[in-house]
């Protein structure tokens, strides 16, 4: 049996209630082997009475995870489910992205005092793993709720009558069941998410939901299921949906829907969002023809040739996208801001008209402008005179790739390709090295490698290698 890797999620250093007695033991072991670990959130220490999400995780595809026999104090509530996901790890400057599955339960402690949180076991590979059992210390009950405060916050804060808006429920302290709920007659609720921020007084719970009213009128939200210490925790709030008063018309009737102003309903023929959708995909194809069209030609001779007639580097469509990035993203991100406010306050010709275009579409495309200058500067090459041929470079490259750890991709008799790996302190995750041999000089440039997603700007250590090939150059024309 191998014993794997252990992690206590702590988003922050807990409270005496809420040490974990492990620690990671195997954090060395390499990126490649599959881990089988237990997730526990003990952000704000261990209650007792309150549930809390135990999570058993594999990093690599698994046989069934046999879930452990849990004893006093710990008691499960509900069924365990069983998900799939995805994370991304940076080890040793080198990005990892991978599948996980695992065991999801919720369990909550009885009383407090010292308990064992047992461990789990799986199959990978035809080999067992097992997770080992881990100690930790558990508060007592809640006892005052004086201390807690809970709140309603609506997103906009004047919602209107067919429009979905935002309800959260914020408290400042873990509920006992860790999934709340709220109510009220006459709307409509869909949970959107949950969550915690970590503030500098306390952390703060978040449990958002989307609201639907299709009337006008004044609701009373109010929660359900919300409870500390085992006590029920009461909370209301009166929320107005559009028009009210005395005044205010039937909203039945047909004056009121003709007054109606718009509020972006599906069935609104001239409904914003399909135009703003429907807006976006057309820029974003626009963009990708445009970078088509603006490359179309540059693969089709060979990369020395190329860079010797132009005195720059030619890139694939594909490889295009991701340098010029920045700017394709910035030239998208009025639309985007635009969705946003939609999608705040909502989708009505109103929020067309107010939306501040000047403010938010000259500054960005002002900038895409810029970066994308910027990007394309990058590509051009750096010429050095050099009686050197092209065959009289090998022993040179050679001890520049010893020295700096570059890895050779090519060399021939019309250029050099290499790359370098990720690495610190300078934040770089790799760049490709170009050197073509021309006559009586050689074009040298070093770029974010294009085929990686982080080439969208392009930083790291390119100035420090063309520096090196340089001198190493010069050096050689001297000798």
């Amino acid at each position: 049996m191998k014993g794997l890797f252990l992690s206590m999620t702590l988003l922050l250093c807990p409270p005496p209630y809420g040490n974990a007695e492990a620690s990671a033991a195997t954090a060395s072991q390499e990126a490649s082997d599959p881990r089988f670990r237990a997730e526990l959130d003990t952000l704000g220490g261990l209650r007792a009475g309150v549930e809390y999400t135990l999570r058993y995780e594999c990093t690599a595809p698994c046989d069934s995870i046999r879930p452990p026999c849990f004893r006093e104090p710990i008691e499960t509530v509900g069924e365990a489910t069983h998900y799939r996901g995805t994370r991304l790890e940076l080890i040793d400057g080198r990005r990892r992205k991978y599948t996980t599955q695992g065991l999801s339960l919720r369990i909550r402690f009885t009383r407090e005092g010292v308990a064992e949180v047992p461990s789990a076991t799986t199959r990978i590979g035809g080999r067992k793993y097992a997770t080992p059992a881990v100690r930790v210390r558990v508060g007592p009950h809640r006892q005052d709720l004086r201390d807690i405060r809970c709140r309603f916050e609506l997103r906009p804060e004047h919602p209107q009558a067919g429009s979905e808006f935002t309800v959260a429920l914020v408290c400042t302290a873990r509920p006992d069941n860790g999934d709340p709920g709220i109510a009220a007659d006459g709307l409509t609720f869909r949970r959107s998410g949950s969550g915690v921020q970590t503030g500098t007084d306390a952390p703060r719970y978040e449990y958002t939901f989307r609201v639907r009213a299709e009337r006008e009128g004044r609701y009373t939200i109010r929660t359900a299921g919300l409870r500390f210490g085992g006590r029920e925790y009461a909370l209301s709030r009166e929320v107005r949906i559009g028009r009210t008063g005395a005044d205010a018309p039937d909203p039945d009737s047909p004056e009121s829907r003709d007054a109606r102003p718009a509020t972006g309903r599906a069935s609104d023929p001239e409904h914003p969002f399909f135009l703003l959708f429907g807006g976006l995909l057309t820029l974003m194809a626009a963009e990708w023809l445009a970078v088509r069209q603006f490359v179309r030609h540059e693969c089709d001779e060979p990369l020395a040739d190329f860079v010797l007639r132009t005195g720059r580097l030619p890139l694939t469509a594909w490889q295009a996208s991701t340098h010029y990035g920045l700017p394709l993203v910035l030239v998208l991100l009025p639309a985007v801001i635009l969705a946003i406010a939609g999608f705040t306050d909502g989708f009505s010709r109103a929020t067309f008209a107010a939306f501040p275009w000047k403010r938010c579409a000259a500054l960005p495309l002002a900038l895409a402008v810029i970066t994308a200058r910027r990007q394309y500067r990058k590509l051009r090459c750096t010429p050095v005179r050099t009686p050197l041929k092209a065959e009289d470079f090998g022993p040179l490259l050679e001890e520049l790739c010893r020295l700096h750890g570059w890895e050779p991709l090519h060399y021939g008799t019309d250029c050099f390709v290499g790359r370098t790996h990720p690495g610190f302190p300078i934040p770089s995750w790799g760049e490709r090295l170009y050197v073509v041999f021309g006559k009586g000089e050689v074009q040298i440039n070093s770029i974010s490698d294009p085929d990686e997603r982080t080439a969208i700007s392009s930083f790291g250590r390119n100035r420090r290698n063309i520096r090196l090939i340089r001198e190493a150059v010069e050096r050689a024309r001297k000798a």
